[in-house]
């Protein structure tokens, strides 16, 4: 796989401050060379008419804008078709785009997709296991800023409602699929089947003095001192020794993360997905229209090598609704294992394998980072209106130029919010994680 030539590729406008490059600027003769080289038959297919939209909502993408572009064409034998694929490329506004470029994470993805996905597919079709891939196809990409991927809503699949979370059903099967991706990664490593030197550290983990990790240290320290403050001045009294417990960590928050999720070649380690919540998953439904048959985990962007719980404290304690996380976290839990192992039987992998009581010591251990994640994402998931959605730009500049800037978000979400982030403070607690 390839990208286009340079005749055919999307180029780029002249750059200005507000708007790089223009996400509909796609060409005919770009659209038909990747038609050409992915179709499925051998007809050549002609382009009679395109259109491009966003693809996604205000708050369902940050580190990328996505796009559906859907095509009437026309076959060598006269059939018109609709077709239709998804372009995902750099965020086109300045200081969002410069930062995600920084992070090289389209790196990570085109990778993922190029080499580390059709492995696993391979390791699936070699233990006879022909059940549904857990990713769409790549189509095409450009190093590295774009990626053409198959609109697998054609086959039926969809996203959730970030507001609502999974409900048990979904998070079972969104769980075994993780163990099942954990699986895959370990007969890859054992095989040495995984660049490291591109997947052996979190995109996090960079040098203190680096300006993309001070810009985050910054945003995510100023999040946590906000919820400091909304836990002393909105939460019940006996709240307040816990907000009290919470400040020395405000200066080091990333920091403390950072070591929690770094790989330690000691201990067992998977290939993480690295940003495993519900906006990253779309769920095929049986004929009731309710009962989730399969999911696809979509956004490989942050993948990295660690211990499995980072993964599994990150789906956890953003995705699940609130009736999963008071009833079924420990079922779930056991489910992941006993899935894991069993996958990792199947593909015949050889090599050390976590057992439960090491997994829940894991999770212990890490506990800190369910704050993170939920501190990260639940104001964005819980929020009612688009028009309500944090500008990231505007955000990223007002870090950058006001030492006082608090994120604007977390006074808006009232006690939904609070409900989730109380549940979220009793297990750091009861982990001794603070």
């Amino acid at each position: 796989m390839s990208a286009p030539d340079s005749t055919s590729t999307v180029q780029p406008k002249a750059e200005d401050s507000s708007q790089i490059f223009s996400p509909t600027d796609v060409s005919k003769a770009w659209l038909e060379a990747i038609l050409k080289r992915v179709s499925r038959d051998d007809e050549p297919m002609k382009i009679v008419e395109y259109e491009c939209k966003v693809a996604t909502q205000k708050g369902d993408n940050y580190t990328s804008d996505l796009q559906r572009v859907t095509m009437n064409v026309m076959t060598g034998s006269g059939r018109q078709k609709k077709v239709s694929i998804i372009i995902k490329e750099l965020p086109n506004t300045e200081l969002k785009r410069a930062m995600i470029s920084d992070w090289n994470i389209f790196l990570r993805e085109i990778v993922m997709y190029r080499d580390v996905l059709p492995t696993m597919a391979e390791i699936q079709n070699e233990f006879g296991d022909y059940s549904d891939l857990l990713w769409g196809r790549c189509l095409d990409y450009r190093p590295y800023d774009k990626i053409v991927l198959e609109d697998i809503t054609k086959y039926g699949y969809k996203m959730n409602d970030r507001r609502l979370g999974l409900d048990y059903q979904h998070c079972q099967l969104v769980i075994r699929s993780l163990a099942k991706f954990h699986a895959l990664s370990l007969h890859m490593k054992a095989r040495q089947l995984i660049p490291m030197e591109i997947f052996g550290t979190c995109f996090f983990q960079r040098r203190a003095d680096d300006k993309s990790r001070i810009q985050l240290s910054v945003m995510f320290s100023k999040a946590l001192e906000n919820l400091i403050q909304t836990m002393q001045e909105k939460w019940e009294p006996e709240w307040s020794p816990i907000a009290d417990r919470l400040k020395p960590l405000v200066p080091v928050f990333l920091d403390k993360v950072v070591d929690l999720i770094t790989r330690d070649d000691t201990k067992f380690n998977v290939l993480n997905h690295g940003d495993c919540w519900l906006n990253n998953m779309m769920f095929k439904y049986g004929i009731d229209s309710e009962t989730p048959i399969t999911v696809k985990f979509v956004d490989y962007q942050l993948c990295y090598f660690s211990t499995p719980v980072c993964d599994l404290l990150y789906f956890l304690s953003t995705s699940t609704n609130y009736d999963v996380r008071t009833k079924h976290m420990q079922n779930l839990i056991e489910e992941y294992h006993k899935t894991l192992v069993r996958f990792a039987n199947l593909y015949e992998y050889k090599g050390p394998m976590i057992t439960f009581d090491e997994l829940k010591n894991e999770i212990k251990r890490c506990s800190l980072i369910t704050l993170f994640y939920s501190l990260m994402l639940l104001p964005l998931m819980l929020i009612e209106k688009a028009e309500d959605v944090p500008d990231m730009e505007k955000m990223i500049k007002e870090t950058q130029n006001d030492p006082e800037f608090k994120p604007e978000w977390l006074p808006i979400l009232g006690e939904t919010f609070s409900k989730y982030m109380k549940l979220i403070l009793k297990g750091v607690i009861e982990n001794n994680a603070i």
